[in-house]
């Protein structure tokens, strides 16, 4: 090596990386919307292009043109009223009939240009952003719903979607046509005062889990679920629901039994109650907001998403190092977001939760934290032979002198 009388800059290739985080607050959201004739159509046009996915970071910008019928700026506006969040919005054209809106809710790929819910799919790589919360407030038919939760798997996201029915029971019945991990329903609707109608209005309870979700995943965390949150900007339900924490047989709590979302009226507001998707109850992943390393019954989806793709954004390496160093930044991860709470516990352990979630249905034993285990009582007999061989081996180690 020659001889250098200053500084050598040695680079260091190997070692454990942190893993980047990942934007999980994105909502995708596909939406109908018209507008009067005139510039107001012009001005819809340029920033909701039909079937395309435009990027809305400013939602109260995005309601003055989001036009004056459709589903769009109700959505929008209950979505404003939880959270400020990147919007990922796909405006379709309505059908004629139900059908057609089905289909055009649906979309496909028209001369190589996705369509519909699937130009979610698209917004990576024309907008550089993944939505990852998912909805088609006010359009969510069973068909769309089915079709939405194939978008969110490919996304590795969750949907949200209406519970329909005309009362409990139908409801219910109508959550046995789902069974998917990334799917969380909700009934009934909310009620808000529409400034344009100068009237109470349905108020999509879709659009505000969205916005809940995004607000949520940026101030706590996905490691929180949507339910026994406050919701603001509403003033009533579209159905009567009731709800008594101590009744396992309220309503509230039927719904959650079939694992349905329900709305309800409690401590002085509003606000959604349960946290199940719709897999079925003995799936390791029951809950919104799933630990990736449970494999009990209590399992939960989200954190899986978020270390998966965590991980995913690192390169590849075929180095054995290599490997090791994404593995020790894995592991580093886990312990760091242990410490945030957000439960990326081994297998084995103790579930720990928010108590928010407790749920009538659930049968957990939740913390606020993590609970230190008291060690076992030891018998009497035992500790009196420990009494003694301490007192043996002290007086081998140190001899009395005479």
């Amino acid at each position: 090596m020659a001889y250098q009388h200053g500084i050598t800059v040695t680079e260091v290739t190997s070692g454990a990386r942190t893993l980047v985080d990942v934007a999980t607050a994105v909502i995708g959201l596909v939406a109908t919307a018209t507008a009067p004739a005139g510039a107001a159509t012009a001005a819809l046009d340029a920033a909701f292009p039909l079937n395309r996915p435009a990027l809305v970071t400013d939602i109260a910008a995005a309601i003055g043109v989001a036009g004056t019928t459709g589903t769009l700026r109700l959505a929008l506006q209950a979505i404003a009223d939880q959270a400020r969040a990147p919007v990922v919005v796909v405006r379709v054209a309505a059908g004629a009939d139900a059908a057609a809106t089905n289909t055009a809710v649906i979309g496909g790929t028209v001369n190589g240009l996705k369509t519909g819910m699937q130009a979610l799919l698209a917004a990576e790589a024309q907008l550089g952003i993944k939505p990852r919360i998912l909805g088609c407030p006010g359009l969510d038919t069973q068909a769309v719903t089915t079709a939405l939760v194939v978008v969110a798997q490919k996304l590795r996201g969750m949907a949200y979607a209406s519970a329909i029915g005309a009362d409990i029971a139908a409801a219910t019945a109508y959550r046995g046509s789902f069974s998917a991990r990334e799917l969380m329903l909700i009934c009934p609707d909310f009620i808000a005062f529409d400034t344009v109608a100068s009237a109470n209005a349905t108020s999509f309870a879709v659009a505000r889990a969205l916005g809940m979700r995004a607000r949520i995943d940026s101030d706590e965390g996905w490691h929180k679920t949507l339910s026994n949150v406050p919701v603001v900007g509403v003033v009533g339900l579209t159905k009567d629901i009731q709800f008594d924490v101590q009744d396992p047989n309220c309503e509230a709590n039927l719904l959650n039994a079939q694992q349905v979302t329900a709305l309800i009226r409690s401590g002085g507001g509003f606000r959604f109650w349960g946290s199940r998707t719709t897999i079925e109850p003995t799936s390791p992943f029951t809950f919104e907001s799933r630990d990736p390393h449970r494999a009990g019954p209590h399992g939960y989806d989200r954190g899986r998403h978020d270390v998966g793709d965590r991980q995913a954004a690192v390169p590849k390496p075929r180095e054995r190092h290599r490997r090791d160093d994404q593995r020790h930044a894995a592991r580093d991860e886990e312990r760091r977001a242990d410490h945030r709470r957000h439960r990326l516990v081994r297998r084995g352990q103790e579930h720990r939760g928010d108590p928010q979630d407790r749920q009538g249905d659930d049968r957990l034993r939740l913390h606020a934290g993590p609970a230190a285990r008291k060690p076992a009582a030891q018998p009497a007999h035992h500790r009196q032979l420990s009494r003694r061989l301490l007192r043996r081996l002290i007086a081998t180690a140190f001899p009395t002198r005479t």
